[in-house]
């Protein structure tokens, strides 16, 4: 929530309730898909995590009532706001949470692990992502074209520099011959 956090556009009003807090209600849970109800009550599990919290196996089949498995996601979230978000919040979400669907890289600078949350104004001119439509047209490409996820760290522009590496290598390697 922190990289949320840092946008002003995605923080409550300083007047506000929630003065700083993101305007994005968010919660947890836990999926278990092969522990039923019963064994999750009989081994006591509720002593771990919440049993709200908890979706098992035997609430997810297709009998299941719709209302009620909506009513248990909504249930994992324990902040509700009165406000729906704009197209435009939600594609600054879309922009901080999948960077790889950003036309340029972030315009906020990272912060340190210790480091205060301050709200950052950006101007919204500047941030551009694909659409729904281009990022499954990106998504959709062949003949070696990607979208790599990963959190921060994983190893993504390694394994980007590693390919494009590799492919120079063998397109050299193809000239000569």
């Amino acid at each position: 929530m922190k990289l949320l956090e840092r946008d002003a556009e995605l923080v409550h009003a300083i007047a506000a309730p929630h003065a700083g807090k993101c305007i994005v209600p968010y919660g947890y849970g836990v999926v278990f898909t092969n522990i039923t109800r019963a064994v999750f009550d009989k081994q006591g599990l509720g002593d771990a995590i919440e049993s709200n919290l908890v979706i098992c196996q035997d609430e997810m089949y297709d009998s299941v009532d719709r209302g009620d498995f909506q009513q248990k996601l909504w249930d994992m979230f324990p902040y509700h706001f009165d406000r729906t978000l704009s197209p435009h919040q939600v594609n600054r979400i879309r922009w901080h949470i999948f960077p790889d669907i950003a036309i340029q890289p972030s315009l906020l600078p990272e912060p340190e692990e210790d480091d205060e949350v301050v709200p950052v104004a950006i101007a919204p001119d500047l941030i551009k992502i694909m659409d729904l439509q281009q990022e499954q047209l990106a998504r959709s490409l062949r003949g070696g074209h990607r979208v790599i996820h990963g959190v921060a760290g994983s190893g993504k522009r390694r394994l980007s520099s590693f390919t494009a590496e590799t492919k120079h290598i063998c397109d050299r390697i193809l000239n000569i011959k």
